[in-house]
């Protein structure tokens, strides 16, 4: 961000802070902080905005003035959050699906996930490592690792004489097994929960570097 664009930011908090100081010092320091907190969270993770994506930013917070008369009523939610589109985008769905089942589409579709979920400036950079490495390959990883797991581990048992039984080969007790098994299946289907909790609804403006420090 410019210097310009900095100190409008600062002038608009200030602002914002003058006009909720009667709500209390607690309380408007709350309010304030959380307006930097979303102002911050839209320009995460991406390049410079312009002077006009800044000013469409700051507009479609709504005022001071009216943000903090929001404030002042129980029952009125603070719009700070009225910039962000609502809900999940069809690239946002596209995403999580093809993470869950894309790999048993030859596997291209699982790799077309993973690229959609890393240019995605809707998740942060923990939750797309959540979404590639929690079992690569999604349901189709799932299916592969139960298959190498039953080749791996297997054991055959013979009774000799006496009753004695004896074993070879090698398997999992099944206390740890079992409970494997369900995590490797149930991994994908995590993972994907995970995503849609954790998604974070995309700003119609581009986002650039986390700046709430130069606001203080």
């Amino acid at each position: 961000m410019t210097p310009q664009q900095i100190d409008d930011v600062r002038d608009y908090l200030a602002a914002l802070e003058r006009a909720c100081a009667d709500l209390g010092p607690g309380r408007c320091d709350e309010l304030v902080g959380e307006v930097r907190a979303h102002i911050d969270s839209v320009l995460a993770d991406s390049g410079d905005v312009t002077d006009a994506q800044l000013h469409e930013l700051l507009d479609s917070l709504g005022s001071p003035a009216d943000i903090a008369a929001a404030a002042r009523t129980d029952d009125a939610p603070i719009p700070v959050h009225s910039a962000a589109s609502p809900g999940f985008g069809f690239r946002d769905i596209a995403t999580i699906v093809l993470l869950l089942i894309g790999g048993l589409l030859a596997g291209i579709g699982w790799v077309v996930g993973v690229v959609l979920l890393w240019t995605s400036p809707s998740w942060r950079t923990r939750d797309k490592l959540i979404g590639t490495f929690v079992v690569p390959g999604g349901l189709l990883g799932s299916l592969m690792f139960a298959g190498l797991g039953s080749v791996v581990a297997t054991q055959s048992c013979t009774s000799g004489a006496g009753g004695h039984t004896q074993c070879t080969g090698y398997a999992l007790p099944t206390y740890v097994g079992v409970p494997l098994l369900i995590a490797v299946i149930l991994g994908p289907v995590f993972s994907a929960i995970w995503l849609i909790r954790t998604h974070r609804p995309a700003h119609p403006i581009a986002r650039g570097p986390q700046v709430s420090a130069q606001f203080s």
